[in-house]
């Protein structure tokens, strides 16, 4: 991930937007190096599927789309 995140940064490319699994969102998120996140949570019942990390913080954002949620975090560690 290191080089990647490299390669990026060496071509100026400064935006990223990645829908990964529980792995690789524990990964970027325990080591800071995530800007923005988008949360989408529903009331419906999801037989399948993995816990994504948790942010150990408030949403700085939230807005109801329909019966789903969309909760926005911004890392303010990561901006420092």
């Amino acid at each position: 991930m290191g080089r990647l995140l490299h390669i990026l940064y060496s071509r100026k490319i400064q935006n990223l937007m990645i829908e990964g699994g529980p792995e690789l969102l524990d990964f970027l998120v325990n080591r800071n190096l995530w800007d923005e996140a988008r949360v989408f949570t529903t009331p419906k019942y999801l037989p399948a599927g993995l816990p994504g990390p948790v942010l150990e913080m408030a949403p700085q954002q939230q807005f109801q789309l329909a019966d789903d949620r969309l909760e926005v975090f911004y890392n303010q560690a990561g901006t420092e």
